[in-house]
């Protein structure tokens, strides 16, 4: 997993980028990747979040960052990001040519508070 948008940057400046990415993802075919199901899900509004265990949230968070080459945990979409941050990392991500999937994490504070403690 990558984090940051300073060290996302750093490594797309320097080249270093793909060697982060599983050699798994870097001989997918442009037909696998438009084929790769969505992974955002929603939690309905005033629902109790479902507290997991760690490995539960654990296998949850690795199968969403394997679902794609690179994974994107943002607030919003890419089509309609909801902070900046969000907004510059697409923006970085779409100038290189770098496909990737994104997850909403407002929408599943499960996932949004396991990855604050990662």
């Amino acid at each position: 997993m990558v984090g940051g948008l300073d060290v996302t940057k750093a490594l797309i400046d320097e080249g270093e980028f793909w060697k982060q990415v599983p050699l798994k993802y870097k001989s997918e075919t442009k037909k696998q990747k438009q084929e790769a199901p969505t992974t955002n899900t929603t939690t309905p509004a005033n629902q109790p979040v479902k507290q997991l265990s760690k490995e539960e949230l654990n296998l949850k968070l690795k199968g969403l960052i394997e679902t794609a080459p690179v994974m994107l945990f943002m607030k919003g979409s890419p089509d309609a990001p909801r902070c900046g941050f969000s907004s510059k990392v697409v923006e970085r991500l779409k100038k290189n040519k770098i496909d990737f999937k994104s997850f909403d994490i407002l929408s599943d504070e499960t996932v949004r508070s396991g990855l604050k403690v990662r």
